[in-house]
């Protein structure tokens, strides 16, 4: 458990570490496919974003996930 454990965490900081280079991999992707991607420096920037975003439509689809649970 202790081995699985230590692995796990290598990893993580594994990948924090690599965290702008995929962000910016997962950008170039997704703009390519016709995608706008958004970035917030912090949770109060994602709100306001999310909040300027939705402003005037008539519906509004929400999904569940951890990152929307992150931001409130």
């Amino acid at each position: 458990y202790d081995q699985i454990l230590g692995e796990n965490a290598q990893a993580r900081e594994q990948m924090v570490a690599r965290l702008p280079e995929l962000l910016e991999q997962a950008e170039a992707t997704l703009k390519g496919k016709g995608d706008i991607v958004y970035f917030a420096k912090d949770k109060a920037e994602a709100q306001q974003l999310i909040a300027s975003l939705c402003q005037g439509q008539d519906k509004i689809v929400r999904i569940n996930s951890p990152e929307l649970r992150e931001i409130g």
